[in-house]
């Protein structure tokens, strides 16, 4: 398999396969609740039992998500303010953001508005919430998930934290840990305070809601820069595990106060861990995780299309964990299959950051090409 070619591309050349890794743990969870929600609208529910647990409380994976995505963020801003690495231009921060994640996105957005519309009939229904949608307003706006794809809200909670970020990142020029530890946890607070005074559908599907995990992936690369103990990767290990363990299997009222100290540690016995580092760094699952964006934005729809023809493999006389399985091979495989060749034909090229100029020197200079190819009277 030639690696090298799909691993994503990032905006300095420096790849963190640990952290790829960490996205496959996280889309894949996502998958495994998922299919077991479609399956369970067609056989009854998920069975109870520590087996059943990914399935379960695989959306939890979303969370885990928002923590990635602080680190990833933060560091560079990180290593700026507590390192005096190189300045981070706001311009290229935001261009960047829009580059990378907008192209797919109106693909994939554009894709399942057709879909939506063709077996709902209703196109105006679709063309309104696409184009809420287009603009990541869709949770604030209707204050629901969208129609159209129903996976686009933890998205919208993405692109607002995108925008304020470099705002919260000024946290690192607090030269004191402790100050800025405090910081971490008055975002904790933050959300704690407004899950519990001021929950409504709009607020659950906002930034402040989930800031606490966003916070904890800012604590997570303040670690990693800051730290430079090599000593107790063992323990580390075990903190993760444990870590990883308590995250997806804790009840939700819980994980509520856990969750967030779950992810961080799990981020940071990843990066600095033994044989968590080696096993979330190995190729194929640094690489299948470095395609998360596109199995994000797709596999829900594309999930439905093919169980629209694998739900006749459904076998009423097997249990639950036999369907299941058998699910994961006729339904998963080629919806993982679909997104890979959606995220090289189309994510992947965006992840470079020069994508918009080399588009356009192409296209203009093969606009110069054919001026050139024509003769003084106009024919070639």
């Amino acid at each position: 398999m030639p690696f090298p070619r799909l691993r994503r591309i990032t905006r300095d050349g420096h790849w963190i396969p640990e952290i790829d890794g960490l996205r496959f743990i996280a889309i894949f969870s996502v998958i495994l609740f998922h299919l077991g929600t479609e399956l369970s609208a067609r056989i009854g529910p998920v069975p109870t039992g520590i087996l059943f647990l990914p399935v379960q409380n695989g959306l939890r994976g979303v969370q885990l998500f928002f923590t990635i995505s602080g680190f990833v963020l933060a560091l560079p801003f990180a290593r700026q303010f507590l390192e005096g690495g190189k300045p981070v231009g706001l311009r290229k921060y935001y261009l960047r953001r829009l580059t990378r994640i907008e192209p797919p996105y109106l693909v994939a957005l554009a894709g399942c508005t057709i879909l939506y519309a063709l077996y709902h009939h209703d196109w105006h229904a679709a063309l309104v919430h696409s184009a809420v949608s287009a603009f990541y307003l869709h949770s604030l706006v209707f204050g629901n998930t969208s129609l159209v794809n129903g996976v686009l809200w933890s998205l919208e909670i993405e692109v607002q934290f995108y925008l304020i970020a470099p705002l919260l990142m000024q946290i690192y020029r607090i030269r004191n840990f402790s100050g800025r530890l405090l910081c971490y946890f008055a975002a904790v607070a933050i959300s704690w305070i407004v899950e519990l005074f001021f929950r409504t559908p709009r607020v659950d599907l906002s930034l402040p809601s989930v800031l606490s995990y966003f916070a904890m992936g800012l604590l997570a690369a303040d670690i990693y820069v800051t730290s430079r103990a090599k000593s107790h990767k063992l323990a580390k290990d075990v903190a993760g595990l444990a870590a990883l363990a308590l995250f997806f299997s804790i009840p939700g009222a819980k994980l509520f106060w856990i969750g967030p100290f779950c992810t961080c540690l799990l981020c940071i016995a990843t990066l600095q861990g033994h044989w968590l580092r080696r096993a979330f760094s190995t190729r194929w699952i640094a690489v299948a995780g470095g395609m998360c964006y596109s199995i994000y934005l797709l596999h829900l729809k594309l999930m439905e299309i093919v169980l629209f023809v694998t739900r006749h493999c459904i076998l009423p006389q097997a249990s639950y964990a036999e369907n299941y399985l058998l699910q994961i091979v006729v339904t998963g495989i080629p919806v993982l299959l679909l997104c890979a060749l959606f995220y090289i034909t189309i994510e992947r090229p965006c992840m470079d950051p020069a994508w918009p100029s080399k588009l356009w020197h192409t296209i203009t200079k093969r606009r110069a090409a054919e001026a050139n190819s024509l003769d003084s009277s106009g024919v070639s």
